[in-house]
């Protein structure tokens, strides 16, 4: 019997013909050949007999065709499901291609899990069949595209291809291979500069026309595509190379053709079987041939077969085709009628074997695995026993079985071994050596008369092998040509291949990829000019080279033996480098660094690489131009910069550049080289030549600066412009003919064209000698010119590198390492292009005599060297750099400055100095002939300069100009009278000595007035006698084995004096003055103060900086620890006192003014006049102002506040620094201000202890007892300043007894006392113990008997050493210090800071005083707000809570606050994982199309506020505690997104949030990747479809609460799209089946336009015509003002009296009310309205709508919700823009806190909407919880199992029930995702208790599972009877009641299954899904609510104002039982 009749049978799709016409055409061979194939290894099988069944086989012919694959696929499921014993179908073989395998896999796939039919595949490679969630089914024997893809792209590399252009088959494999081969190719420089697709029918037909013209377009445009790679099938593959031979072209690509071709020749034959020409010497691809015993043994019977003709005839039995195949390779057999054929020759078999398709013996591996796997699949489900009949196999089998065990299968044919799983569609094989193959079409080798395909290599483990010498190409002549004369594809010579030049090429960053990256920075272009942005010309010399040598640096120090040892100190991780075009410009370098550390890099491919915590350092630029604004930049962002050649002595400075080092001497040290020279030479009076810019500026400033120490004249300094020509500037320089000796100070680019105008402007001999710079150097350029002769230059220079030299010189580009900056630069400058170059339009080719690495010019005369060094990230080094080195760059500096290298070849030497400048010396070298040929001049050195030796010059090897020395002198004593005079210097004035001292003090003492020193500083004073007296009470306590002693600065606050003490302290200590051993520094007090001293003390050597420790300098600035390392404090920092931030906290601040104040801190009173008047006057004025600085200022500010004329004075929050002094509030004459009472301010807590407490008992005394007073003033004579202002009566000129303080006095200094008094006793303590601490640790257990002694041991820096980890005691008070922050860390202070209100006093109300109102404790501020006291302008006292408030004025709007994109907003909840909510606050922009029109009064805000309810449920709830642990700790938070209701707005927003993240207001960025766990919404279709085709791609699953419309049930469309609601073609189900109970025939639809009404009329017309009624008319309603027009097209259809009104929810009201207003007749019409009509009680106000009858979708209640909603009431502390515009626009009210208050009035409780029915919601919301697999692996961002399979997520979702009706646990889903919600039918009626009004009764319900029902008996129609709505005739209605002709779908059997064993996603995907169902219920359940029947029947209606866009709608609430709401069920 034949094989399909045996019992268990494997299906296959096979093409076996062509399709042609929309019709089979000729034989497909291969297609032929591989059916048998799998017949054949069938049989062989069963002949074996080792199954306990037989296998039979039955195939499809598909012609290629998808359509007739998806028919044959469902026969074989109908099959299937017949179960006819005959066809025990269990599995399916193919089909070929893959846009067949998609659709067979497509229709398998849908089927229940279980009736999955296995899928095999031979030759579809397809990657889009890699997606595991569209074709879970499918497998395959033969390699996918991505290794066809792979060997083209490596293929083309080793031909040198990097230009081709792809012509693909438009179908899958197509438009799949073609995207991924650009994507590859681009990756590997390969440009595409074209994709075009032929286009194919269903029947896979071609237009031949528009393969012409592509190829057309490819060859004849200029300049021509050279090289085409084809993707498609043989077919038409063969139709693109005729074409191509038919056409008349000069020149035919060279093709490169798919896989898919399978080796056959006749793809390159003409229609007379003739071998095409034009074609010839083309490659492809293949995958390998499988050439095994088994299959060898089936083509030997293959060849016997078609041979023999006995066989043959019986073969054809069952495969006709066979004669086919017969007939293509003789001609003499034909199939109708049967008969006998000859079969073929020796010849014709030969021909046909040795052209066979690789298809072939992967189809026959393909039924190797069929069978293997029916094998195991039986073996499982029959265990040991045999089913002994196909009945008792089948009972147990289903087709998912196959699918069951084939994970993990392991498949051999002979020595071929495969292995499938799961994960992957793709065979593992295991050791194959070849994975792809490589093909030439040329002659045989064996036979020059014929064309085959010859294999010339292949790709082994990513390697492609290519054999070039058997390579054959032929020009259009068919002339044979061998390699290298091969054409190539790439760009025509003599041609510009615009599209691949890289023409962003300036901003190309060269990349070599690392885990950390070195930056580097070269000039390879001159900067543009004019500019100042942009980049010019290729720079020749000096700028490509930079990088290359940075490039040679890494590569030594990754490759050298000698830098092995570093290697492991990155703890594994690689070293790159990135290189920045600098173009020698200040302007571009800046950006190009921000823009690197802001956006990161993104290289040419596409791939973007974060830099954050990635980048080591950088290293550049060379000019002072680039590295100085660099420098700057690199400061800010903590980098540290070796610059290679800049030299301005500016970049010495470490206050500004901290972090830049350099290789090179700074120019100050060059121009003591150069004046050394100039004194050897005997030049007294000289000329500088400079170029503009930093580098030639600070060189003359540097030169100037020397030549002055050592008194020479500088006759001129000529300042030298860039431009074409310099002749010029040698006529100035003859203007000064006795200035012989000429310095060049010139950039390096510039002194060749300068020295050539020079030369030709003949300059005599001896008129000049120059002296040049280093960037002079050895220029040999230079020598061509006589001027030059006798110059002396210095140069930088060190022992060269050879290898570096080599690597230089043998830098030729090449195809395999193509670099656009070298190709540029060469081609540029050498006018050649390369074979592979995109730019061909220059002169002529690159050849190796002609590159610029042969001329001198291209060596480089610049050193370089790789200098590596330890750091100590150590092995915490992972993916990002350690903090410890992030942080702490200047740790870093000082590391480098310890290298020591062997720069000059004799020894290691240190190569930075102190300034981590380097300490290279130069050479000195003179211009002379050439000994050996004097035609020629040389550089040849005369001596040399370094700091260490000064100038050596062999003055007797000198040449000069002429024969004798230059004389280079004054031409008169006048003319040198300025330079030769002694310089006056100025003397650093001396402090007055108080003692023998140990510990200095910077107190400012006394205010700053005028630029003089000022009034005494009473805290000031204070705060220095309470150091003093605890050093003398720890004096007088003995406990320390030597005194401490005391000096201190006056600073009078003033940063330049401050700078001058500082610097003084430095100098007495080197001193070694045994008088004045100092060992640190308290103070000083204001933070400008502390940064300039602390500027000082920083910048000496590590050991030598000071201690320095604060009292009251808070700026957060001082706590950079790189900046200032010296300096520590014991007051809270600002950060602190302000509290983060302002912004932050969404307040707002429309003004911040800066108060200018000069060296001596005085302010321009009238500039502060200026700026209050601003701030009070302007509109809408500043009701509160902040203010942060000096107390001085403040009483400044105040006073002026005071006199001036204002109505309304802000009020004032002071900051600390006015240290609570009651003087700040005091006017000239001492009273109290009176404005500006009511103020308020922050302090530090004032630290009262039993130590503090003794000062001021102490203090008082002194101040109060005339001798104590009188010996006090001995030490601290500003004693008698205060005494002086508290009583006005002591003087301190002359020194006499003052009369001390009275009681009254006393309390009052000590009741206004400045807290900072206490904390410079803090101070005190702090330095005492800190020097103690250091005496035990230098000292140990010996004492140091003397000073000396101990002096010797000691260095500052012992101080800082040991304060890291001090512990400091004060009484009960506590803190501790660490070398990463300058702040004490207290432990357990209560108060943080505390808060002052300055009022009358409690105790006297005639005394103004501060009062302590509250405090912050643990960032909670608690404020006594009853203690506040304000005041008017009048004076008169307010309280709480009628005090000012920093708000906008009432009746203004401030706009400068008000949120402008609040549109644009996201409103956020925090948290690890997200939620992503779509809601629509806004309507559309009108016109539009993008952007959003005015708030949405209903139905907007609402939606988010229940999407914010639901995840407060689910975080709050107990009974949701159980879930949370399944999200691994994590938190989900809330992202609501603004759709505006427009569908390219929530598009635009969707993209723009997983592109860019989400960026909050206070400039928080949010990355979303991988952490979005799904969507929620929109509301209408018009958002909801089109948000659900980006989520689509972007696979993220979507569950809308209210979209309805039919479209988005299509799964293929929409897969991850999930509602709640159903789907309008159920409800016209429902209203269909109203109609037909009313016995309507004849019926009219009215529908809205849009995605709404549309689907809705499509929907119901598409119902009526299944029950045969008619539609009368469909009316489309468009929105408007009125709509009294509708009503008249109504009337056109009298007899169709039921209307069916299918119109948005907004536009029902309206519709209906002009309908009623167009006096309608009672009973004329019968409404039938959809749920969007529902029960909306505005509506029964009119009279027409009696009787009508209209469906509604709703639920229960959720109680909680609507009190929730209700409560939704805003407050200043929980600010919510969307909230406050909602109420604001809808209310026309404002609050008080709110920045708009141009509406009419206050909101207050009683006109806020929360208490209207219509804010009412009566939705319902649930808790259903489920698991998931993603587990305890969810860390902060989601596992890829949930991320990959969002089908998997649906599919788990879909099996949620729920108990939404209060009565059991149901689905909620259908099968589509769609919601299985039924609906309830209401009619409109009298109330029955007063027919003046109207209800909805409800007469009945509708659901899928029970259809309608209805009571007819309760029906009230418009009149006493029902309504006739019929026919008006059988002519009307022939069309719509005639018998439809229906296709029927064959309905498979479904077998039900509650199982989910196949989704292995994770736990907290239920967690997911509890919150995602809360959510979209909660939403549905608002979305749908109106008001309730209760709330209908007491008449309340609300006017509809038709402005609402949404199909948002009504329904009546049911309430739930309360113990359903307590146990949490409802």
């Amino acid at each position: 019997m034949s094989l399909k009749q045996k019992l268990i049978v494997p299906t296959g799709l096979f093409k076996l013909q062509t399709a042609e016409g929309g019709e089979c055409g000729e034989v497909d061979v291969p297609s032929v050949l591989s059916m048998e194939a799998v017949k054949w290894y069938i049989e062989y099988i069963n002949n074996q007999g080792n199954l306990p069944f037989k296998v039979g086989f039955r195939y499809y012919k598909t012609c290629g065709k998808k359509d007739v694959t998806r028919e044959h696929a469902a026969d074989i499921v109908y099959r299937f499901h017949t179960n006819n014993s005959s066809d025990f179908i269990v599995g399916v073989i193919g089909p070929e291609l893959s846009s067949e395998s998609t659709a067979a896999s497509s229709v398998f796939s849908a089927q229940p899990s279980l009736d999955r039919f296995i899928q095999i595949s031979y030759s579809s490679t397809s990657t889009e069949l890699n997606n595991r969630d569209d074709y879970p089914n499918y497998y395959r024997v033969i390699p996918d595209d991505d290794v066809q893809i792979e060997a083209m792209v490596q293929l083309m590399l080793k031909l040198e291809w990097n230009r081709v252009s792809i012509l693909f088959e438009n179908d899958a494999y197509g438009r799949d291979g073609a995207d991924n081969l650009e994507k590859y190719a681009l990756r590997n420089n390969i440009c595409v500069p074209r994709i075009d697709a032929i286009n194919i029918d269903e029947s896979r037909r071609v237009d031949a026309n528009e393969v012409k013209d592509i190829l057309e377009e490819i060859i004849i445009q200029s300049p021509h595509i050279t090289a085409v790679v084809y993707i498609g099938s043989k077919t038409v593959a063969n139709t693109i190379l005729r074409i191509a031979e038919k056409q008349n072209y000069n020149d035919v690509p060279i093709f490169l053709l798919s896989e898919s071709i399978q080796l056959q020749n006749d793809v390159f034959h003409a229609a007379s079987g003739t071998t095409l020409k034009k074609p010839r010497g083309a490659m492809t691809v293949s995958a390998p041939m499988l050439n095994t015993t088994t299959t060898e043994t089936f083509w030997n019977q293959m060849k016997y077969t078609l041979w023999d003709e006995e066989a043959l005839y019986h073969a054809m039995n069952d495969n006709i085709f066979l004669a086919d195949i017969v007939h293509a390779y003789s001609g003499h057999c034909i199939t109708e009628p049967y008969v006998q054929c000859q079969g073929l020759n020796d010849i014709q078999i030969e021909q046909l074997v040795s052209g066979r398709s690789p298809y072939v013996n992967y189809a026959l591996l393909a039924a190797v695995t069929m069978i293997e796997t029916l094998k195991e699949t039986y073996s499982t489900k029959c265990q040991d026993t045999v089913c002994h009949n196909v009945g008792q196999f089948k009972n147990d089998f289903k087709p998912r079985y196959m699918l069951d065990v084939m994970a993990g299968m392991t498949i051999y044919l002979d020595d071929i071994v495969g292995t499938f799983t799961t994960s992957s569609p793709n065979i593992q094989y295991a050791s194959m050596s070849r994975l792809y193959n490589v093909y030439n079409y040329r002659t045989n080798p064996t036979d020059n008369s014929m064309f085959t395909f010859v294999n010339v290599g292949y790709l082994s483990n990513d390697v492609m092998l290519i054999d070039k010498e058997k390579i054959r190409d032929y020009d259009v002549d068919a002339i044979e040509t061998r390699y290298p004369n091969l054409r190539r594809g790439t760009c025509p010579r003599n041609d510009r291949c615009d599209e691949c030049v890289m023409e962003d090429l300036k901003d190309y960053y060269f990349h070599v990829p690392g885990d950390f990256y070195i930056i580097g920075i070269a000039s390879i272009n001159n900067r543009a000019i004019p500019g100042p942005l942009g980049c010019g010309s290729v720079r020749p010399r000096h700028g490509y080279q930079m990088f290359l040598t940075m490039k040679f640096a890494l590569t030594e120090f990754q490759t050298r033996f000698s830098y092995s040892q570093y290697k492991s100190w990155f703890a594994g991780n690689t070293i790159g480098l990135i290189v920045v075009n600098s173009c020698n410009n200040a302007l571009e370098i800046v950006r190009r660094i921000l823009h690197l550390h802001s956006k990161g890099l993104t290289l040419s491919d596409g791939t973007h690489i974060d830099l954050t915590d990635r980048v080591l350092g950088y290293i550049g630029g060379q000019s002072a131009d680039v590295s100085e604004p660099a420098a700057l930049q690199l400061t800010k962002l903590k980098f540290v910069q070796i610059s290679y050649s800049a030299t301005n002595p500016l970049l010495s400075n470490k206050d500004t550049y901290p972090y830049f080092m350099r290789i090179t001497t700074p120019d100050n040290v060059q121009a003591k080289a150069l004046i050394a020279v100039v004194k050897q030479l005997k030049g007294k009076y000289i000329q500088v030549v400079y170029s503009e810019g930093a580098y030639g500026e600070g060189g003359r400033n540097a030169v100037i600066k020397e030549a002055k120490a050592n008194f020479i004249c500088i006759a001129q300094d000529i300042k030298v412009y860039e431009g074409e020509t310099y002749y010029e500037y040698y006529e100035i320089m003859r203007k000064k003919p006795h200035a012989k000796i000429v310095i060049i100070f010139l950039r390096s680019h510039v002194v060749n064209p300068f020295m050539r105008d020079v030369a030709a402007s003949n300059m005599e001999t001896g008129e000049f000698q120059f002296l040049g710079s280093e960037a002079w150097g050895t220029n040999s350029d230079i020598l061509q010119y006589d001027v030059t002769q006798g110059a002396v230059v210095v140069s930088v220079e060190m022992d060269k590198s050879r290898d570096l030299e080599e690597y230089l010189q043998g830098q030729i580009p090449s195809f395999h390492e193509p670099n656009p900056w070298l190709n540029e630069y060469i081609q540029t400058r050498q006018d050649c292009y390369f074979e592979w170059s995109f730019d061909k339009s220059f002169t002529r080719q690159c050849t190796a005599d002609i590159l610029p690495s042969s001329e001198l010019n291209f060596e480089s005369d610049s050193w370089c060297s790789s200098t590596f060094f330890k750091d100590r990230c150590g092995s915490n080094v992972k993916s990002k750099l350690c903090k410890d080195y992030v942080n702490y760059p200047s740790d870093l500096v000082e590391v480098m400055r310890k290298v020591k290298m062997n720069i000059y070849g004799d020894g290691d030497i240190l190569i930075y100095d102190e300034q981590s400048d380097g300490l290279m010396g130069y050479k000195i070298y003179n211009i002379q002939d050439q000994p050996d040929d004097i035609s020629k001049r040389i550089y040849s050195q005369v001596g040399s300069y370094s700091l260490s030796t000064g100038l050596l010059l062999d003055v007797q090897e000198l040449k000069y100009p002429t024969l004798y020395p230059i004389i280079s002198s004054c031409p008169s004593t006048i003319a040198c009278k300025d330079c030769q005079e002694t310089s006056d210097d100025s003397t650093t004035p001396q402090p007055t000595v108080e003692q023998s001292s140990s510990v200095t003090r910077l107190f400012k003492l006394q205010t700053a007035e005028g630029g003089e020193c000022g009034e005494v500083d009473v805290p000031s004073v204070l705060s220095m006698e309470a150091v003093k007296w605890y050093i003398e009470y720890i004096n007088n306590q003995g406990n320390l084995p030597f005194k401490v002693g005391f000096r201190y600065y006056k600073t009078c606050g003033k940063k330049d004096v401050t700078r001058e003490h500082a610097a003084d302290i430095v100098y007495r200590f080197h001193t070694n003055n045994s008088s004045d051993f100092i060992v640190g520094v308290i103070g000083p007090e204001l933070s400008s103060e502390s940064t300039a001293a602390s500027s000082v003390f920083s910048a000496q050597p590590s050991l030598d900086r000071f201690i320095q420790i604060s009292y009251s300098s808070t700026s957060t600035e001082l706590n950079n620890r790189d900046d200032y390392p010296n300096y520590y404090r014991v007051i809270p920092d600002d950060d602190v006192q302000i509290e983060k931030y302002a912004l932050r906290n969404n307040i707002c601040v429309p003004r911040i003014d800066a108060i200018n104040i000069d060296e001596s801190r005085r302010v321009d009173a009238n500039e502060v006049k200026d700026i209050l008047e601003e701030i009070i006057i302007q509109s809408p004025h500043i009701t509160a102002v902040v203010y942060i600085g000096s107390k001085t200022v403040a009483n400044t500010i105040l006073r002026i506040a005071e006199k001036q004329n204002y109505n309304d004075v802000p009020i004032f929050l002071l900051s600390e620094s006015i240290q609570l002094q009651n003087d700040v509030f005091h006017a000239a004459s001492g009273t109290t201000l009176k404005k500006p009472r009511g103020a308020m301010t922050v302090s530090a807590p004032m630290l009262n202890t039993t130590t503090t407490e003794t000062f001021w008992n102490q203090m008082k005394y002194t101040l109060w007892d005339e001798e104590a007073l009188y010996h006090a003033m001995n030490d601290n004579i500003f004693l008698a300043d205060i005494v002086h202002a508290y009583s006005g009566h002591c003087i301190t000129e002359p020194y006499v007894q003052c009369q001390g303080l009275n009681d009254i006095q006393i309390e009052q200094l000590v009741s206004g006392r400045s807290p900072y008094v206490n904390y410079a006793l803090l101070a005190a303590v702090t330095m005492i113990e800190t020097l103690k601490e250091t005496y035990s640790t230098k000292c140990q257990d010996t004492v140091c008997h003397n000073v000396g002694q101990f002096k010797n041991d000691f260095k500052p820096r012992y101080m800082l050493d040991v304060m890291a980890g001090m512990t400091i005691y004060l009484d009960d008070i506590v803190g501790t210090f660490t070398t990463s922050s300058p702040n004490i860390q207290y432990a357990s202070m209560s108060r943080l800071y505390d808060v002052y209100n300055y009022r009358t006093n409690p105790t006297d109300n005639s005394m103004f005083t501060f009062v302590n109102v509250g405090y912050l404790s643990n960032d909670v501020m608690l404020i006594d707000k009853e203690k506040i006291r304000d005041y008017d302008v009048d004076a008169i006292e307010t309280r709480y809570p009628n005090l000012r408030r920093g708000t906008c004025p009432r009746n203004d709007r401030c706009d400068e606050c008000v949120m402008e994109d609040l549109k644009d907003y996201y409103f956020h909840v925090p948290g690890d994982f997200y939620i992503i909510g779509i809601a629509s606050i806004n309507n559309r922009a009108i016109p539009g199309p993008l952007g959003c029109g005015s708030v949405r009064p209903r139905h907007g805000y609402q939606m988010f506020l229940t999407m914010k309810f639901a995840l407060t449920e689910f975080q709050t709830r107990f009974s949701y505690s159980q879930y949370k642990s399944w999200f691994a700790g994590n938190t989900i938070g809330l992202i609501v997104v603004n759709s505006c209701n427009n569908a390219l707005e929530i598009v635009r927003r969707i993209l723009h949030l997983h592109s860019k993240g989400l960026t909050l207001s206070d400039g928080t960025h949010i990355d979303l990747t991988d952490r979005v766990l799904g969507y929620i919404g929109g509301q209408s279709a018009d958002v909801s479809e089109p948000a659900a085709l980006q989520l689509t791609k972007l696979k993220f699953v979507q569950i809308s609460y209210s979209a309805t419309n039919p479209l988005l049930s299509n799964k293929d469309t929409y897969p991850y799209f999930m509602r709640i609601t159903t789907p309008d073609n159920v409800q016209a189900k429902a209203l269909i089946a109203v109609v037909k109970q009313l016995k309507g025939k004849y019926i009219q639809v009215v529908y809205s336009e849009g995605a709404y009404g549309e689907g809705g009329r499509n929907a119901v017309i598409k119902e009526a015509k299944a029950n045969f009624i008619c539609i009368a008319q469909d009316i489309k309603v468009y929105e408007g003002e009125t709509y009294y027009e509708y009503y008249e097209i109504m009337r056109k259809k009298p007899h169709a009296k039921i209307v069916i009104i299918f119109l948005r929810s907004h536009v029902v009201n309206p519709f209906m009310r002009d309908v009623a207003a167009s006096n309608m007749e009672t009973g004329e019409f019968q409404f039938l309205g959809s749920e969007a009509w529902g029960t909306n009680s505005d509506i029964l106000q009119y009279d027409v709508t009696q009787g009508a009858v209209v469906v509604s979708v709703e639920m229960d209640k959720s109680r909680d919700l609507e009190e929730y909603l209700q409560g939704q009431i805003p407050s200043f502390h929980e600010p919510n823009p969307w909230l406050n515009e909602y109420i604001q626009t809808r209310q026309d009210c404002y609050f008080e806190w709110s920045f708009d208050k141009s509406f009419t009035r206050q909101c207050t409780a009683d006109i806020l909407p929360s208490s209207e029915l219509n804010f009412e919601s009566d939705s319902w919301c649930s808790s259903t919880f489920f698991k998931d697999r993603c587990g305890s692996n969810v860390k902060s961002k989601l596992c890829k199992d949930y991320v990959n399979y969002p089908s998997d997520l649906v599919e788990v979702m879909r099996k949620v029930k729920m108990n939404i009706y209060g009565d059991g646990d149901i689905l909620i889903y259908d099968e589509q995702s769609d919601g299985l919600m039924g609906y309830k039918i209401y009619n409109i009626q009298d109330q029955p208790d007063d027919i003046s009004k109207r209800i909805y009764s409800q007469v009945g319900s509708y659901s899928l599972s029970t259809g309608l029902l209805l009571d007819v008996q309760e029906l009230k129609y418009p009149t006493f009877s029902p309504i006739i709505s019929s026919c008006p005739s059988t002519i009307a209605c022939k069309d719509c009641q005639e018998t439809s002709d229906d296709g029927t779908t064959p309905q498979p059997t479904v077998e039900q299954s509650s199982s989910v064993t196949s989704i292995i996603l994770g736990v907290f995907i239920g967690a997911l899904i509890v919150i995602i169902v809360i959510l979209s219920f909660c939403l549905f359940k608002y979305w749908r609510s109106s008001k309730s029947p209760q709330q209908l029947n007491d008449g309340t209606k609300k006017e509809n104002n038709g402005t609402e866009e949404d199909n948002y709608h009504y329904l009546t609430p049911v309430h739930v039982d309360e113990r359903q709401a307590a146990d949490g069920r409802y």
